[in-house]
């Protein structure tokens, strides 16, 4: 009854909006009703949409905009889900979701299937955060060209959205803006995250 129910109500709103208070461990995924419901949306393939506060995704993109480090930190904290560990404000709510659970798709399987969606989630945010400074690169480069940019305040951006200082990179940004490059020979090679499976913390995900 408890299944039939609640895939009801899901197929008759059409989508899930998960509010995540913050990405460092938020409380959506300790709390035994939001795991169930990602992971029927999930199986039934209904739309997830994650939320986060302003100043909860402020600190996710400062996070990732540490590379490989930062990213594996963010998969970290947003992949721990234990339903079986997982709390409910009732006792009896907790346990009747938790026979459910048990009976049916098997605590593992729903770990497995919400954790899965996670690190999709933080991928989704990686590559719309990378878009953005492309778009912003672009549009700097264009503006520079065409002169309708401030000098080095257009350069300075581009490097700030990426979290980069230019003395790291031997690169005078006022040289920058005097004398920008051919807009038309900017390439962007796409990135390639290799995930190593001797990692603890890759390890922690697949197994």
């Amino acid at each position: 009854v408890l299944g039939a129910t609640f895939e009801n109500h899901l197929l008759r709103i059409g989508r899930v909006l998960a509010i995540l208070d913050t990405w460092k461990r938020p409380t959506y995924l300790t709390r035994i009703w939001t795991i169930f419901e990602q992971s029927c949306a999930i199986r039934m393939e209904i739309p997830v949409t994650m939320i986060l506060p302003p100043a909860a995704s402020s600190s996710l993109l400062q996070e990732l905009q540490k590379g490989t480090e930062g990213i594996f930190h963010v998969q970290r904290a947003l992949t721990q889900v234990d339903c079986m560990r997982a709390r409910a404000r009732s006792e009896e709510d907790e346990q009747l979701v938790k026979d459910y659970v048990g009976s049916k798709t098997g605590f593992d399987r729903v770990d497995q299937q919400v954790t899965a969606f996670m690190i999709a989630f933080i991928g989704s945010v990686v590559e719309d955060h990378m878009k953005q400074g492309v778009s912003l690169m672009k549009n700097a480069m264009v503006g520079l060209t065409q002169g309708s940019c401030s000098s080095s305040s257009t350069a300075r951006s581009f490097f700030s959205w990426f979290a980069v200082d230019p003395s790291d990179l031997d690169v005078d940004v006022d040289d920058m803006a005097a004398a920008p490059p051919d807009f038309e020979q900017v390439r962007v090679a796409p990135l390639d995250y290799e995930l190593d499976a001797d990692d603890p913390a890759v390890r922690q995900v697949l197994v």
